[in-house]
């Protein structure tokens, strides 16, 4: 379908009152293995300083940037932790790859969230995700990869010796890994400039965004895989009432698009494959159940998808992909 044609079944809708969106890196599922870098603890104290770093490809947020005003995790092993430091910091980078530099990897961070030292967090629930509402909002530019860090020192006796305490991680070794130094308290690990590579141990999480399209995906399975039989549901969010647009493609295109009038990159290879046109409801959501046909010739495919919403003006939501699993 030409873009000027799906332009123009899309348009004449009214626009409504924007949302609050957000995007799951990567899937908006909970379940599986879990980690404990970001914001857990294990019991014994060897990890009671960490710091560690995610790069999230710009493919996965929004496409034309957006204010990221709160982050939100899954515990896999509950508890609550007490804190001598949590420090949050997100930051654009210019590297395609994580790297053990985390200086490099994150040269011009800026701190969103900084504890007071004796705060306690409690991370109550495996079933839903905790959010930190940011106190200072981070203006992400769409097209560019995004680094998340965080630094942390845990406060003893405060936080007993015994408690462990982590969140979901993503489990696909295909994508960026985590980089990661911890040691016991006073080790320097959470300002430590080098890190080890931990592949398949990006946790998995979610940036609240302030009023821009999103695109999220999500298995009827437990854990975080996609596999044969099961049901994947793409949620478009944006504003009330609007219209929108479902494309799929096998995978991402290794140069991203502006194409105007659209704002924001395009990030699949095809132009355009598209396979479903609805509207948002009062919510500003537009879910679809795709049911993945049993069929052992997908296993190990990779599946892409990308929405288009808006009505006088229409914007790329982020992309989002899955491999298929048996």
């Amino acid at each position: 379908m030409k873009l000027t044609s799906l332009l123009l079944l899309l348009s004449g809708v009214a626009l409504a009152q924007p949302n609050e969106n957000y995007v799951a890196y990567t899937f908006d599922n909970l379940g599986g293995s879990g980690h404990w870098a970001f914001f857990g603890v294990v019991s014994g104290g060897s990890s009671d300083e960490c710091r560690a770093q995610i790069l999230v490809p710009a493919q996965y947020l929004p496409a034309n940037g957006g204010m990221i005003t709160a982050i939100e995790a899954g515990p896999h092993v509950t508890g609550t932790v007490t804190y001598q430091r949590l420090d949050l910091q997100l930051g654009h980078t210019p590297l395609s790859t994580i790297t053990p530099d985390m200086n490099a990897n994150l040269p011009s961070p800026q701190t969103v969230f900084s504890a007071t030292p004796g705060t306690s967090l409690a991370w109550p629930t495996t079933a839903t995700w905790t959010r930190i509402t940011l106190a200072t909002p981070f203006l992400y530019q769409g097209g560019m990869n995004l680094i998340f860090e965080s630094r942390r020192i845990v406060q003893r006796p405060a936080t007993p010796s015994s408690l462990v305490v982590s969140h979901f991680r993503t489990q696909r070794t295909d994508l960026q890994s985590m980089v990661l130094a911890e040691g016991q308290i006073g080790s320097g690990a959470s300002n430590a400039q080098f890190g080890s590579m931990n592949a398949g141990t990006a946790m998995l999480v979610r940036f609240i965004f302030d009023s821009v399209p999103t695109l999220t995906i999500q298995s009827s399975g437990s854990g975080t895989f996609f596999r044969l039989g099961q049901t994947a549901t793409l949620t478009v969010q944006g504003n009330p009432g609007e219209v929108f647009a479902d494309i799929i493609d096998p995978g991402f295109s290794s140069t991203p698009l502006l194409i105007p009038p659209v704002l924001g990159f395009y990030y699949l290879p095809s132009l355009f494959n598209v396979f479903f046109i609805g509207a948002l409801d009062g919510m500003g959501l537009g879910p679809l159940a795709i049911g993945i046909p049993n069929n052992m010739v997908l296993v190990g495919q990779r599946v892409a998808f990308q929405s288009i919403t808006g009505s006088a003006q229409f914007t790329w939501t982020n992309a989002v992909d899955v491999i298929i699993r048996q």
